[in-house]
Protein backbone atom coordinates (compact mmCIF):
# COMPACT_ATOMS: atom_id res chain seq x y z
CA UNK A 1 0.00 0.00 0.00
CA UNK A 2 1.28 3.42 -0.91
CA UNK A 3 0.10 6.44 1.09
CA UNK A 4 0.13 9.75 -0.75
CA UNK A 5 -0.28 12.89 1.35
CA UNK A 6 -1.97 15.49 -0.84
CA UNK A 7 -3.48 17.59 1.97
CA UNK A 8 -1.54 20.73 1.03
CA UNK A 9 -2.44 20.33 -2.63
CA UNK A 10 -6.13 19.84 -1.81
CA UNK A 11 -6.13 22.90 0.41
CA UNK A 12 -4.35 24.99 -2.21
CA UNK A 13 -6.51 23.88 -5.13
CA UNK A 14 -9.95 23.42 -3.58
CA UNK A 15 -10.48 25.29 -0.30
CA UNK A 16 -12.19 28.66 -0.37
CA UNK A 17 -13.86 28.14 -3.74
CA UNK A 18 -16.83 26.24 -5.13
CA UNK A 19 -16.29 22.51 -5.65
CA UNK A 20 -15.50 21.82 -9.30
CA UNK A 21 -15.94 18.17 -10.33
CA UNK A 22 -13.84 18.53 -13.49
CA UNK A 23 -11.00 20.11 -11.53
CA UNK A 24 -11.28 17.26 -9.00
CA UNK A 25 -11.10 14.68 -11.82
CA UNK A 26 -7.83 16.21 -13.00
CA UNK A 27 -6.48 16.22 -9.42
CA UNK A 28 -7.56 12.59 -8.87
CA UNK A 29 -5.90 11.47 -12.11
CA UNK A 30 -2.65 12.98 -10.85
CA UNK A 31 -2.89 10.98 -7.63
CA UNK A 32 -3.76 7.68 -9.31
CA UNK A 33 -4.93 6.88 -12.82
CA UNK A 34 -7.81 4.79 -11.44
CA UNK A 35 -8.87 7.04 -8.53
CA UNK A 36 -11.43 9.18 -10.33
CA UNK A 37 -13.01 6.18 -12.04
CA UNK A 38 -13.29 4.24 -8.76
CA UNK A 39 -14.73 7.20 -6.85
CA UNK A 40 -17.19 8.03 -9.61
CA UNK A 41 -18.33 4.40 -9.74
CA UNK A 42 -18.90 4.55 -5.98
CA UNK A 43 -21.01 7.71 -6.13
CA UNK A 44 -23.35 6.09 -8.66
CA UNK A 45 -24.80 4.24 -5.65
CA UNK A 46 -26.34 7.45 -4.24
CA UNK A 47 -27.52 10.91 -5.26
CA UNK A 48 -24.20 12.76 -5.44
CA UNK A 49 -25.68 16.18 -6.12
CA UNK A 50 -28.05 15.92 -3.15
CA UNK A 51 -26.03 13.85 -0.64
CA UNK A 52 -22.35 14.57 -1.26
CA UNK A 53 -21.94 17.76 -3.27
CA UNK A 54 -23.41 20.04 -0.56
CA UNK A 55 -20.97 18.63 1.99
CA UNK A 56 -18.02 19.05 -0.36
CA UNK A 57 -19.06 22.61 -1.17
CA UNK A 58 -19.35 23.50 2.53
CA UNK A 59 -16.03 21.90 3.45
CA UNK A 60 -14.11 23.50 0.61
CA UNK A 61 -15.73 26.87 1.30
CA UNK A 62 -14.37 26.59 4.85
CA UNK A 63 -17.78 26.77 6.49
CA UNK A 64 -18.02 23.19 7.72
CA UNK A 65 -17.85 23.12 11.54
CA UNK A 66 -15.42 20.22 11.53
CA UNK A 67 -12.81 22.02 9.45
CA UNK A 68 -10.70 24.83 10.87
CA UNK A 69 -8.97 27.37 8.69
CA UNK A 70 -5.65 25.78 9.70
CA UNK A 71 -6.89 22.38 8.52
CA UNK A 72 -6.71 20.89 12.02
CA UNK A 73 -9.49 18.93 13.68
CA UNK A 74 -11.34 20.87 16.36
CA UNK A 75 -10.39 20.33 19.98
CA UNK A 76 -12.78 17.90 21.66
CA UNK A 77 -15.14 19.43 24.19
CA UNK A 78 -14.01 18.78 27.77
CA UNK A 79 -16.03 16.26 29.71
CA UNK A 80 -18.30 17.84 32.32
CA UNK A 81 -16.93 17.62 35.83
CA UNK A 82 -18.73 15.03 37.97
CA UNK A 83 -18.69 15.46 41.76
Amino acid sequence: MKIIDTAEQVEREFFGQPFDLEKWRAYAAGVSPELARMCLMDIEKYDFSRQAAPVLRAVFAGVHPCVHQDGQDPEPEPEPHQD
